[in-house]
């Protein structure tokens, strides 16, 4: 099922993409057809000797503009019927991709501890049915997966640099009166390689509030 509206929706783009740009041809070459076609039938059976009646009347004329006209019609339905099913097509994709964004979203909860020698732990849960992966704090990769209902564990330092430890560049930290972050930053992938960002807000010491989620 998903093939085959796969195939319908590249005819469709290939169909819409050809008209769109060569609209302005294919008008001039419709027209010169619609225009230059009797004279040509006209000016066909005035060079050769026979008896087929050639006049052209007015009721004639007439009779082919509206035919023409009839044409042009059709032709202007046909082209925006492929437009509208493009168009369609998109939005129902659109649609199948946000909803398996928000189905595969990793759901993040943060704690931070401050340790005796003045670094930090980091402290992530994945409340979400799909992992996250390659975490990043601020600009630093930290942790490298976190699976459904795990809970992992990082220490990192931001005014020094601690051996097995990750090192945050403190230009990207601002502290509290009692030394913990007041926003963490997480970066990270879903499990179809979609790149989030997600602030964290400290509204007691070490216990942190998602307030931005979003796509990259």
């Amino acid at each position: 099922m998903q093939s085959r509206k796969k195939k319908r929706e590249s005819l469709l783009d290939k169909i819409s993409g050809f008209v769109e740009k060569r609209f302005n041809l294919i008008v001039v070459l419709f027209l010169a057809f619609a225009i230059l076609s009797p004279v040509l039938v006209w000016l066909f059976y005035s060079m050769i000797p026979c008896d087929v009646k050639t006049d052209i009347t007015a009721d004639g004329w007439m009779d082919y503009l509206g035919s023409f006209m009839g044409s042009i019609s059709a032709v202007l339905v046909a082209v925006v019927a492929i437009y509208q099913g493009k168009c369609m097509f998109q939005m129902e994709k659109k649609s199948e991709d946000s909803n398996r964004k928000k189905e595969i979203s990793p759901v993040l909860q943060v704690h931070v501890n401050l340790t005796e020698s003045g670094s930090y732990e980091l402290e992530v849960t994945n409340h979400g049915k799909y992992s996250a992966i390659g975490i990043y704090i601020f600009d630093t990769s930290i942790i490298h997966h976190v699976s459904p209902g795990e809970t992992v564990r990082k220490r990192f330092s931001i005014d020094y640099e601690i051996k097995e430890n990750v090192f945050v560049d403190e230009t990207f930290v601002e502290l509290n009166d009692n030394r913990y972050p007041k926003t963490i930053d997480l970066i990270y992938l879903d499990v179809d390689n979609n790149i989030l960002s997600e602030t964290f807000r400290g509204f007691e010491d070490g216990e942190y509030q998602s307030i931005k989620k979003e796509y990259c």
